[in-house]
């Protein structure tokens, strides 16, 4: 993997991840110290995110992770929740028991983590159990 491949996937993680939130601002020079390479591949990753719409340039400020569109993401939730249960309806017939029981584990952390408003936490047992579905799918 190439540096700008590689300085792109750690900011986009970053971002996918919360790590830097809506309207954070993303200064190339201190991300390109912190990674280890020069402003360009940072400038290239940033306008790649640009293009993707995950960041945002404005003048006088420079970049920034694009704000939050309330109407995009409750599309992209219904879209998730369309597509997630489309998933589990597919991988239904190859559940065994002990497939329900690990569910039935996940969906206790998950809730647990809810309460403790650990939304990272939520996104990774989904991402879990999303994962497991797909497998069990796949058999």
């Amino acid at each position: 993997m190439n540096k700008q491949e590689r300085t792109y996937t750690v900011l986009r993680d970053r971002i996918h991840s919360g790590a830097f939130g809506p309207q954070a601002r993303l200064n190339i020079d201190a991300l390109a110290r912190e990674l280890g390479v020069s402003a360009i591949p940072v400038r290239e990753a940033l306008r790649r995110l640009e293009a993707e719409g995950w960041v945002r340039f404005q003048p006088n400020v420079g970049a920034i992770v694009a704000p939050l569109d309330a109407t995009t993401w409750e599309q992209q939730m219904v879209a998730v929740a369309i597509l997630e249960g489309a998933a589990t309806a597919a991988a239904a017939p190859h559940l065994r028991p002990a497939d329900f029981a690990r569910v039935a584990a996940l969906a206790a952390r998950a809730g647990t983590s809810c309460r403790r408003s650990r939304p990272t936490g939520q996104r990774t047992r989904s991402a879990s159990l999303r994962r497991r579905a797909t497998r069990s799918a796949a058999r």
